[in-house]
């Protein structure tokens, strides 16, 4: 386990290549930072990419009418080759069971290339790790993959990715907070960051 402590900064702040953390108490905590987050995702012109476990999709299209002021989200913004996309954390992390770190690692390098492709400047994930992170992997795991997480895409220097790894706080002890800030270099400001 990695010995340093996290730097703290709101979403505004983030720059490329940034794998950071978050520790929400509440779905409006959660929102609070998404939203922002897939509004700079927008001016960047970056693919957005949101997956989620508890949260509902109902909740976050919701959510959504504080980035479309204008009216509806329009659907070729939510279509598979849209700039959101929405998926469970079960079909990203543990399509092919058992969980695999190589995997994940290549569907993030996959995912930020093919949005580059499709005219786009990057690719961004907000990532809810609540049941599923702590029941069907076993935390112990689940920090590992965090470290190796941290370790490849620091190397993926020439892509534009970024992801905030959002960790609902009543699935984890407070010993398994620490560690998770620990093995993120960058720990999400909420009450900073600016809706």
């Amino acid at each position: 386990m990695k010995t340093m402590t996290s730097k703290i900064k709101t979403i505004q702040e983030l720059d490329k290549h940034e794998h950071t953390c978050l520790i929400y108490k509440s779905n409006l905590e959660f929102l609070h930072c998404l939203i922002p987050f897939i509004r700079e995702g927008f001016k960047r012109n970056e693919r957005c990419l949101i997956v989620l476990d508890e949260i509902k999709r109902e909740d976050i299209i919701r959510s959504f009418k504080h980035i479309y002021r204008e009216g509806p989200i329009p659907a070729e913004d939510l279509s598979p080759t849209g700039r959101i996309l929405i998926e469970q954390f079960k079909n990203i992390y543990l399509k092919n069971e058992p969980f695999s770190m190589e995997e994940i690692i290549r569907f993030y390098i996959n995912s930020t290339k093919k949005a580059i492709e499709d005219g786009y400047t990057g690719f961004r994930a907000f990532v809810e790790i609540s049941q599923s992170g702590k029941v069907l992997i076993c935390s112990d795991e689940f920090l590992k993959w965090e470290e190796y997480a941290d370790k490849c895409l620091s190397q993926i220097k020439g892509e534009n990715f970024q992801t905030v790894c959002a960790y609902d706080k009543k699935y984890f002890t407070d010993e398994q907070v620490e560690q998770i800030i620990k093995a993120h270099p960058i720990q999400i400001d909420l009450i900073g960051t600016r809706l």
